[in-house]
């Protein structure tokens, strides 16, 4: 990941009211510049939307409020849809998060990331079919555009057909994800999907991704727990959809859960299908007792 290239990308999304995407830190300086700013200047939207994209990953309740504030004196921006619905769902609001995702896909169709979460936000709620319908119209919109889903359009696919037991169309999903597949460097876990895809396609092996995913290893990456997060949980879905391997799947549903934030995604996956995994781990010690 190129951190000067993300955070200039930041900022550009930050004062021009653009869709939040990639990765977003929280800076001390720059949000005291906006905050003084606005103290001047309440009503301005581009201030509006700085302030709750400089807080997208600091102080979930702060972002909300500031896009709040933006459509309120933009009612029809796509984008602070978008921005809001994503914190709604960060703060498990599904209810309203789809509510604003919905909006801002039909004032924007174009947006793949608003479509990708309306597929995460169903896919929360157990809704796998239409998850996967939204998932598709991301792709569809990426490859028109900005090509900086395309693995991890294709890992959610890969998910949700697993859960739904479609192997065939699962395999699909990412047959075609390569070492040559796009990876866009500001968008900081377009690797880390990738890694998934070619883990799960049988392309790296199980050893070498958790090297990958470990902040700490020669690999040296900079996400950090976010990566950890998303990696562990694809971890803990190789072993369990894969390699069959009920314990090895327990494990690390139960590191990522040792270890949140619990609004990353890959945290709220293993709490969602841990339980499951560890009853059925259970009944199968259960039943090879009995």
């Amino acid at each position: 990941m190129d951190r000067q290239k993300t955070w200039e990308q930041t900022l550009d999304i930050a004062y021009n009211g653009k869709p939040a995407k990639g990765f977003i830190w929280y800076d001390a300086d720059e949000a005291a510049k906006v905050a003084a700013a606005l103290e001047q200047d309440p009503y301005n939207h581009s201030l509006l939307t700085a302030k709750g994209i400089l807080n997208f990953n600091h102080d979930a309740e702060i972002a909300i409020e500031c896009f709040s504030r933006a459509l309120a004196i933009k009612p029809l921006d796509a984008a602070q849809h978008y921005n809001r619905g994503r914190k709604y769902l960060n703060t498990y609001r599904q209810a309203e998060g789809i509510a604003d995702l919905q909006t801002s896909v039909a004032l924007d169709t174009e947006n793949n990331w608003a479509w990708h979460y309306l597929g995460v936000a169903h896919y929360a709620e157990g809704r796998l079919e239409e998850a996967i319908t939204y998932f598709e119209k991301s792709l569809e919109a990426t490859m028109r555009n900005t090509k900086d889903l395309i693995s991890c359009e294709a890992d959610w696919l890969w998910t949700a057909h697993m859960h739904l037991g479609q192997v065939d169309e699962a395999k699909a999903a990412i047959a075609d994800i390569s070492y040559d597949t796009l990876v866009v460097p500001v968008i900081a876990d377009d690797t880390t999907y990738r890694d998934t895809c070619l883990l799960l396609n049988g392309t790296i092996p199980v050893e070498e991704y958790i090297a990958k995913i470990d902040p700490n290893s020669e690999y040296g990456n900079d996400v950090g727990t976010i990566a950890l997060t998303i990696g562990g949980y694809s971890v803990a879905k190789y072993y369990y959809y894969v390699e069959n391997n009920l314990e090895k799947a327990v494990e690390w549903t139960r590191k990522v859960l040792a270890e949140p934030p619990a609004t990353a995604w890959g945290y709220r996956l293993c709490a969602m299908d841990g339980p499951i995994w560890e009853a059925e781990l259970e009944a199968s010690k259960s039943a090879a007792q009995g």
